[in-house]
């Protein structure tokens, strides 16, 4: 993946509030929140289980 791709995406993950950034000389280095991470493992969640009943009502098709 191009760096700059990697950058915007990082960009987005830190404004939704899913993973913390912290600047360090050139660097920047990146951390996933505690509130932000369990955000996201439960629309994870959510989106599997979503997923699966979609398979379900699909599988005599």
């Amino acid at each position: 993946m191009p760096q700059s791709s990697l950058s915007y995406h990082m960009k987005i993950l830190c404004e939704s509030g899913i993973v913390d950034s912290r600047p360090e000389g050139k660097w920047i280095y990146y951390t996933i929140c505690e509130k932000g991470g369990g955000e996201a493992i439960a629309l994870l969640k959510e989106l599997l289980t979503l997923e699966a009943i979609t398979e379900e009502s699909n599988c005599c098709l």
